[in-house]
């Protein structure tokens, strides 16, 4: 890339992908942070292409605390938080009310109804499996 700057660390994509290194680096996780459980989905409609939806789910070996983040299939980041495991109607419920059918993306890697279906579908998945006990040997 002779000639060429790189990439201003304020761009938001440089900053999203380098905070995770940075951070390790400096000792600036938690520890409470390390020992959480964590259940990952994702969906895209071809193998290498954009992801048309992304959960990520967080539980708290502490408290029990539970985090649902929705991204890819909306136009912005939204994170549930709950003091507890919610049950499954409990989650639909505050997933409705967090990401109205505006929020989700509406373009060629999938419709906002199909991405709303996944979205559903894979907090679900993530509640039940954040639900079970911690199998022996499991990080």
């Amino acid at each position: 890339m002779r000639g060429r700057s790189p990439p201003s660390t304020s761009s938001p994509a440089r900053s999203a992908t380098c905070w995770p290194r940075r951070a390790a680096a400096r000792g600036h996780l938690p520890a409470a942070a390390l020992r959480c459980r964590t259940a990952f989905r994702r969906i895209s409609l071809t193998p290498h292409g954009r992801s048309a939806a992304l959960l990520i789910g967080r539980r708290s070996p502490d408290d029990g605390a539970f985090t649902l983040t929705v991204t890819a299939a909306t136009v912005r980041p939204v994170r549930l938080a709950f003091p507890g495991l919610p049950g499954a109607a409990e989650l639909l419920t505050a997933l409705e009310r967090a990401v109205p059918p505006w929020l989700y993306h509406h373009d060629v890697h999938g419709a906002p109804a199909w991405r709303r279906l996944m979205t559903v579908r894979f907090a679900e998945e993530i509640r039940a499996e954040l639900a079970r006990p911690r199998e022996e040997g499991a990080r």
